[in-house]
């Protein structure tokens, strides 16, 4: 219930949509290209989200500034997720980390996800 609720809150804030137009990395301009949907497992739960998405066609990339802001900028995980992940792995092997996330913490962190974040 608290990440969905922390869920309806994020997405009825559309204060992450700037303008037509932001800077890219690559100091282009990128323009924006609608909301693009996202869901992250969270500490909460699944979150479900809708971010302001904007695309470069100089460097062909694209970018949500939600997503930066909240940490999750190239990451399927969010901060606290990372965490869990990381010392889970510190501790045991990637698949058995993968099942103590889902056994102690609801999470579906699979072994190979576990991995890549380690």
């Amino acid at each position: 219930m608290a990440a969905r609720l922390l869920a309806e809150h994020l997405n009825a804030d559309m204060s992450d949509h700037a303008g037509a137009s932001l800077p890219c990395s690559c100091g282009q301009r990128a323009r924006y290209a609608g909301r693009h949907a996202k869901t992250v497992p969270t500490a909460l739960g699944s979150l479900p989200l809708t971010r302001a998405y904007y695309d470069c066609a100089a460097c062909a990339q694209g970018f949500c500034p939600r997503d930066r802001a909240l940490g999750l900028e190239a990451t399927a995980l969010s901060p606290a997720v990372t965490r869990m992940v990381g010392t889970a792995a510190a501790l045991v092997s990637f698949a058995e980390s993968s099942e103590l996330l889902g056994a102690l913490a609801g999470l579906p962190v699979n072994a190979k996800q576990v991995e890549r974040t380690a």
